[in-house]
């Protein structure tokens, strides 16, 4: 018997899925200009705080840009953050009062080149205040953590000071983000944190790149556990041959850490996802790669940006990938595995035509999984935020829906530019001798790509009447 893995693509369709059977329901989010999406947290109401920059509303080339929806993600209210030339949100927390505080970087005011940018603001998303931090070279925060004194912890990248290229840059600030203290870390390369965690023994940990500690590399993957007034518990780095970088980190149930990034040291030209694990006291304890197969294929590349635990057995990784897509052009990639770093076949690509990328990952009060980044397929010209929101783990027949969202007193984007939402039907699966693609307006389905059960691309094939032969196929 054979159990098929395939990505279908038709000419009608706004999203690509897997046959693992996952519903995806998607929202964009922007004006006739670029977006892009960054982060998404799960509000007190059961809702979702999305954050990252808009060229489409506000005062400058880019503002931050900060979308609040329901449970339901049905649209509440957004937001244009900012000043004259260039803001972006990295990151966005909800306060114990209801506000938001956003972390991330502007060049209107300040210093320097870049500073970093820290806002407060109440629970309908208007500032209450804004702070500037860094010299006079580019420094930037990507990620905020609320603090248990009602202040804030941040960590970014800072050229203006430390020892070296870039280095990891740690503030703390009070309730009304003035600064407490800062701390540097790093040698004489580049040296950069990309996310920030509290941990359950109330302290932080970050991780990120480190190129100052291994000579014999361009960078490893970092991770950094320090307690509330910056004093460093470990400082470790995983040692592999090539470039590696970890993007983002989570505590698993057993309070070890485990990251995802990207990583060049499975096959050397090109990016693999990359998962490692170390324990409470910064031990490693495995590391795992999925991704293409083909060594020198520079059309096959992915990594993972985001990482929940969605329970003790799971973990979900949201990225991106162009080895699970049918033009070599990025889609956003939801990886899943067990709590060893397997590949689990409920994996999917997200995305069309054009370049779409995940950076958030978060989970509903349902249990669904909403995986947020930025898209170029739902518009002609520009990119929108994008929310996908999978709606079961174990997984039940694939359709699709389009809504789209724009701030109530700016110009609505026409809905005549998004393909009429479709429900594809796969059956059977697993397969002995044909498999049958429907469609529910019987349109016809053009094109599959087939994997196995460890995610390899095993062949595109065009179909024939909607139908698939698979007689003379090898078991697997």
């Amino acid at each position: 018997m054979i159990r098929l893995f395939i990505f279908i693509f038709t000419y009608l369709f706004a999203v690509s899925l897997s046959a693992q059977k996952d519903t995806a329901f998607i929202y964009t989010f922007g004006g006739d200009q670029d977006e892009q999406g960054r982060d998404i947290e799960l509000t007190a109401d059961s809702g979702f705080i999305m954050v990252g920059a808009t060229s489409s509303f506000g005062n400058g080339n880019s503002d931050i840009y900060l979308v609040k929806v329901d449970s339901n993600i049905k649209y509440q209210w957004s937001r244009a953050i900012g000043h004259f030339h260039l803001e972006f949100g990295h990151a966005v927390k909800q306060t114990k009062d209801g506000g938001y505080v956003i972390c991330g970087y502007s060049n209107s005011k300040g210093t320097g080149s870049y500073d970093g940018y820290l806002v407060r603001t109440d629970d309908t998303g208007a500032v209450v205040w804004e702070k500037y931090f860094g010299g006079f070279d580019w420094d930037k925060f990507y990620d905020v953590e609320l603090t248990p004194d009602g202040g804030f912890m941040l960590v970014g990248e800072t050229n203006s000071f430390g020892a070296g290229d870039a280095d990891a840059w740690i503030v703390k600030t009070d309730s009304l983000g003035n600064l407490e203290w800062e701390k540097f870390l790093g040698g004489k390369k580049k040296d950069i944190p990309h996310a920030l965690i509290s941990t359950k023994d109330g302290n932080y940990a970050f991780c990120g790149e480190n190129a100052s500690k291994n000579d014999t590399t361009k960078g490893d993957a970092w991770l950094v556990k320090f307690d509330g007034t910056g004093k460093v518990v470990f400082d470790v780095v995983l040692l592999l041959p090539e470039y590696d970088v970890a993007y983002g980190i989570t505590e698993t149930f057993d309070s070890n850490f485990v990251m995802t990034g990207k990583t060049k040291s499975k096959n050397i030209s090109i990016f693999d996802v990359l998962l490692t694990k170390f324990s409470i006291t910064g031990k490693h304890m495995w590391t795992r790669f999925h991704g293409g197969a083909d060594i020198g294929a520079s059309n096959e590349e992915d990594e993972g940006r985001d990482i929940l635990e969605y329970n003790d057995a799971l973990l979900m990784i949201i990225g991106s990938t162009k080895t699970f897509t049918s033009n070599s052009i990025d889609d956003i990639y939801s990886l899943r595995v067990d709590q060893n770093g397997n590949w689990q076949p409920q994996s999917s690509s997200l995305g069309n035509v054009k370049v779409d990328k995940g950076f958030g990952v978060s989970k509903d009060k349902y249990g669904s999984i909403m995986a947020f980044g930025s898209s170029a397929s739902f518009q002609q010209n520009y990119s929108n935020m994008v929310l996908y929101r999978l709606d079961s783990v174990t997984g039940i027949t694939p359709h699709d829906t389009v809504e789209s969202f724009t701030d109530d007193l700016q110009k609505a984007l026409s809905n005549s530019f998004y393909n009429t939402p479709e429900e594809l039907r796969i059956h059977p699966n697993p397969v002995k001798n044909t498999l049958y693609f429907s469609t529910s307006s019987n349109k016809k389905t053009t094109r599959v790509s087939i994997f196995n059960g460890a995610g390899v691309l095993k062949g595109k094939v065009e179909l024939n009447n909607n139908q698939l032969n698979v007689e003379s196929w090898n078991p697997g």
